[in-house]
């Protein structure tokens, strides 16, 4: 019955209440059942605010007056659970000498012996300090928090700890630095799980209030809570407590607004590449998070390029198929809160090479990052890049494994109807997209951002630091020319039924022989030029002849000339070929008739031997040929 007389005093209105309903719940309150004492005081609580101010000040704050001294134990447990709705329902009808019985019974309460009743207490200190307000925290309560914060029980300093956010925020951040420091890490340093659990889940919104002051002052606070911060991570990364390290990770991505980039470089990067390679599925992501924070605030520009080639080799490159799965969630959420110039300056090459992993599920998770990646494209200058990127789609669409083109395909249908916002985790419909204009423009402003976060001599080194990767693109994109124009050649080479392919792409030559032997030769074909680089390739490292020649040729080769011998054993004319100094596709003049002299080879001479050609070598063969036939003789 107790439980519903609020709800009845509502239903029947003001003047029933103060005839009907007031005089029941007093009845109630004399009962001689405790529960129904308590039940009925709960009751009351509930229906402050309903009663006119006259009727809380005659009638219910002197019947209150009776229940306030702590050593009645009737309402032992019910008057600490709801002293604080009680006291913010009175503090404006009562005045200071009125409330002063109220804030000595929580006082007292708070110091009881039993556990219970400081948990209570501890969990409405928010709603006293609301009570009595922020300027008389250090007269009335200071002590008092202090005191709960380092209590014997766990579950008070729990309780100290879950209400830590909503005490900072009541006192603002010029009190809660000078108040509640000391408090603070006392909580962080705290042995209990359910302490440290309690204070981590909220980290990432206390730390916000403590950043007030000169940029000196703020170093000095937060250079004071970083030992702690250390201890607590500590406490968390021991038993596999995910739950706890997932939450402190949450925090560390709000750390560059509170630390010098050399504080998070020494003390906070570590332990993310620690989880990363150590941590759960959930704690690797909240660890990718946190670090890409840390590269894109980072306020020098030797540590950025570090951070992000540490990342490329350790994990893009990492021989655990696990450690390129943690790179493409890191270049998730890298794309969300860097600009696409910082993204594609280092990671945007290896997050497109995961398309091609050998490991098929690392591939159908890089299908998932195509969006992000489309998104950080600009063209023109990125117009190679997305041909790219439309081709290697298009590769895992056609798949051999039917998970990675189903996840393919999945993306590639989502991509056609609604936009990936890559600047947040939600999907947009495509006709609540976002403009192409605005990402652009919020793209330039984070570009402008991270630019301005420099100081002038670090934007000297960052310059410095663009041109030298765009050198190494340049050199690396040359020798990756240079090794595919390689392979080409070896290919074609690898077998006498594949000579015939590189013969057509040299084109068709007409020869004439006359009285003077003259040959007339003349390029027909557009492809002239792979015989060029098919001559510097095999300058160094010869290929046989004998697997260059067209069918039923073979080829003798010295520098620069080469000299065909026709089946039946005569030897053919010389034909120079040039210096072989010119690439495909450029210009080259037709060919002067050449003057040639027919060559008999010596019957010891080995025409597929590339260095028959030298004297000493045909020497020391004639000399052997001689012994050999006297010692026959």
């Amino acid at each position: 019955m107790c439980e519903q007389l609020n709800h009845i005093a509502r239903a029947v209105g003001l003047d029933t209440t103060k005839e009907k309903v007031l005089p029941e719940l007093y009845e109630l309150l004399r009962d001689e059942e405790l529960t129904v004492q308590n039940a009925a005081f709960a009751s009351l609580v509930q229906m402050l605010d309903y009663l006119p101010p006259e009727i809380r000040q005659t009638k219910i704050m002197p019947f209150l007056r009776l229940f306030c001294p702590p050593n009645e134990s009737c309402l032992l447990i019910t008057l600490p659970r709801l002293i604080g709705e009680l006291m913010c329902k009175m503090v404006f009808d009562l005045t200071d000498d009125e409330f002063q019985p109220l804030m000595e019974a929580y006082k007292t309460y708070a110091r009881h012996s039993s556990e219970e009743v400081r948990k209570l207490c501890a969990s409405n200190f928010p709603a006293v300090l609301k009570a009595i307000g922020a300027r008389k925290y250090a007269l009335s309560l200071h002590v008092l928090y202090q005191q709960l914060v380092q209590d014997a029980s766990s579950s008070v300093r729990a309780a100290c700890a879950t209400s830590f956010n909503e005490v900072a925020k009541l006192l603002g951040k010029k009190r809660t630095s000078s108040y509640l420091k000391d408090p603070l890490v006392l909580l962080l340093e705290d042995s209990s799980h359910d302490v440290l659990k309690s204070i981590l889940e909220d980290l990432h919104l206390i730390l916000g209030h403590f950043a007030v002051g000169t940029p000196q002052q703020k170093a000095a606070t937060f250079g004071g809570l970083m030992p702690s911060l250390l201890l607590a991570e500590k406490s968390a990364s021991t038993g596999r407590q995910w739950r706890l390290q997932l939450c402190l990770l949450r925090a560390f991505a709000e750390m560059p607004e509170y630390f010098t980039s050399d504080q998070i470089f020494e003390n906070f990067v570590p332990i993310c590449f620690c989880y990363m390679t150590d941590g759960v599925m959930p704690v690797k992501a909240a660890a990718t998070m946190a670090l890409a924070n840390f590269i894109r605030n980072n306020r020098k520009a030797s540590q950025r390029y570090e951070l992000s080639t540490r990342v490329v080799k350790e994990y893009a490159h990492g021989r655990s198929y696990w450690s390129r799965m943690v790179f493409i969630e890191f270049c998730e959420n890298m794309l969300k809160v860097s600009s696409s110039r910082m993204f594609k300056d280092v990671f945007l090459d290896p997050a497109i090479s995961s398309l091609q992993d050998p490991v098929p599920s690392v591939r159908m998770r890089a299908c998932l990052l195509l969006p992000h990646l489309k998104h950080a494209i600009k063209l023109p200058e990125d117009v190679g890049v997305l041909e790219k990127i439309n081709h290697l789609t298009t590769q895992r669409l056609n798949d051999n494994v039917k998970e990675v083109s189903a996840a393919a395909q999945r993306v590639a249908d989502g991509f056609k109807h609604s936009l990936r916002n890559a600047y947040n985790d939600r999907e947009v419909a495509s006709d609540h997209a976002i403009s192409q204009e605005e990402i652009e423009r919020i793209d330039k402003q984070r570009e402008d951002e991270e630019w301005n976060i420099l100081s002038k001599e670090e934007q000297d080194e960052k310059k410095k630091i663009d041109d030298m990767l765009q050198r190494l693109k340049l050199e690396a994109a040359s020798k990756k020319g240079s090794i595919a124009s390689a392979n080409t050649i070896q290919s074609l080479s690898s077998s006498p039924q594949d000579s015939g392919r590189l013969s057509k792409s040299i084109g068709s030559v007409r020869t004439s022989v006359s009285n003077g032997s003259r040959i007339s030769i003349s390029s027909a074909s557009s492809r002239a030029g792979s015989m060029d680089t098919a001559r510097k390739v095999s300058s160094s490292s010869p290929v046989p002849s004998s697997q260059i020649a067209p069918p039923g040729l073979s080829t003798k080769r010295s520098s620069g000339q080469s000299s065909m011998v026709t089946p039946g054993g005569k030897a053919g004319t010389r034909v120079s070929l040039g210096s072989g100094n010119q690439t495909a596709g450029s210009a080259r003049p037709a060919s002067p008739a050449v003057n040639l002299r027919p060559q008999t080879p010596s019957p010891i001479q080995d025409a597929s031997d590339p260095s028959a050609s030298s004297p000493s070598v045909i020497l020391r063969k004639n000399s052997k040929t001689i012994a050999s036939r006297r010692t026959s003789s």
